[in-house]
């Protein structure tokens, strides 16, 4: 199943350097659109995001249908949020995102959702990192600017 990375997603794992983390948790079927892909690279020129992070990511262009349901019902959304969506519904995708107004879009449509910290604690169960190495990426995102709604990986 593919799972449809936003640039909130990417700017967070690239900022820690977990890029390959996220590409060995999911394989080839990581991906993001073209203009989520787009918002990342606007990051880097203004934040200074790490520019090769992304370089192996496939990138998904928009069937036409997939361009009017993302212009017709998500008007609100940035352009990789409402993209991303589009694509996960029209795909059966996973959509990877911390956006609320995303989350609850994708609910309406029953599209299975992860964020930053359901990834991070995906890759702990599966062993691809220590707890306490989430933990210490978790705080270093939130150093970087990410809002969470926690500080703590193992709350709930």
């Amino acid at each position: 199943m593919l799972v449809l990375l936003d640039a909130t997603i990417l700017t967070n794992f690239a900022q820690v350097g977990l890029s390959d983390v996220l590409r060995q948790l999911w394989s080839a079927q990581s991906c993001t659109t073209t203009d989520a892909l787009e918002e990342y690279k606007t990051g880097i020129r203004a934040a200074g995001l790490p520019p090769l992070a992304w370089k192996e990511l496939s990138s998904l262009v928009l069937t036409r249908e997939e361009q009017v349901l993302a212009s017709d019902l998500f008007p609100r959304l940035g352009i990789g949020e409402r993209t991303c969506l589009a694509v996960a519904i029209s795909r059966g995708a996973i959509l990877a995102t911390d956006d609320r107004p995303a989350r609850r879009a994708a609910k309406r449509y029953d599209i299975e959702v992860i964020g930053t910290l359901g990834i991070l604690r995906r890759c702990v169960k599966r062993n691809l990192l220590l707890q306490s190495e989430a933990q210490t990426l978790l705080e270093e995102m939130i150093a970087a600017g990410y809002y969470s709604p926690t500080r703590n990986l193992k709350d709930k």
